[in-house]
């Protein structure tokens, strides 16, 4: 069985106060691997606390690809963003469809395979691949990918190793989608898992509605990807450690040898 690996969205889990270096050493003294989304100033801390940094936000969740007039410069912006992923040795981008406009799914649809076809030749070699993410169009009103199998048909019709999907278990829980049976049939398809509870994106605590124990354990099997927490808490430094206590509880208490980089 894969080792567990887990990670900490930094946006919603850094304290104000606290120094990044201060901050990234008590996350990897809580026992996780890697951190999400880190912005330029904050990385090299990570790193030199001994954290992966598995991912960089990129651009385009309301303005995406699901339109043309976007794709110039959210091309160039991706190709940059790889750059800076290459370079302190983050493997993802995140990337999204963008909102709909009034535009049919299928044109949008369309518009993303046809935009993402034609980037991933162009991030071929930067050892950088693309995470696509779908959201809930209750948080997100009006964002095109809302539903699970926009992300799993897009992945399919592109067939790319480099093309991978970040599954939010509570955004696709929240649209109404069934991840318990989806997720382990498509589990090829998913490179990151982002995690929270379904009831007001909280603590995901054993007993609440999603029952991660019941996700996790079916696909440790072929899945080698984080399980990233993304919740939100009104304690982020004592919920975090919580988290990986249980996540570990769930699957045993191995930890995936320490990776150091230099941005």
């Amino acid at each position: 069985m894969n080792p567990l690996r887990l990670s900490l969205a930094d946006w919603c889990f850094r304290p104000p106060e606290a120094a990044a270096e201060a901050w990234f050493r008590q996350v990897r003294a809580m026992g996780y691997d890697g951190v999400e989304l880190v912005p330029a100033e904050r990385r090299q801390a990570a790193l030199d606390a001994g954290l992966e940094i598995v991912s960089l936000a990129g651009p385009g969740m309301a303005d995406g690809f699901s339109r043309r007039a976007n794709r110039a410069k959210l091309t160039d912006e991706l190709k940059r963003l790889a750059g800076e992923a290459s370079a302190c040795g983050a493997p993802y981008l995140v990337v999204f469809s963008g909102n709909r406009g009034g535009m049919s799914r299928e044109e949008g649809f369309e518009n993303c395979r046809e935009a993402f076809s034609r980037l991933l030749p162009e991030l071929r070699g930067s050892g950088v691949k693309l995470l696509f993410e779908m959201l809930n169009s209750f948080d997100h009103k009006d964002y095109l990918a809302d539903r699970e199998a926009f992300g799993f048909e897009l992945a399919d019709a592109l067939d790319d190793p480099d093309f991978l999907l970040l599954y939010d278990v509570y955004h696709m829980a929240k649209a109404g989608d069934d991840p318990y049976d989806s997720v382990p049939r498509h589990i090829d398809r998913i490179g990151h898992f982002h995690i929270a509870a379904l009831e007001k994106r909280g603590f995901p605590a054993e007993g609440a509605a999603i029952d991660y124990r019941r996700l996790l354990l079916p696909v440790r099997e072929t899945y080698t990807g984080f399980f990233g927490m993304e919740f939100l808490s009104g304690n982020p430094a004592e919920d975090a450690a919580k988290a990986e206590k249980l996540f570990r509880s769930y699957a045993g208490t191995e930890t995936v040898k320490e990776l150091r980089h230099s941005c």
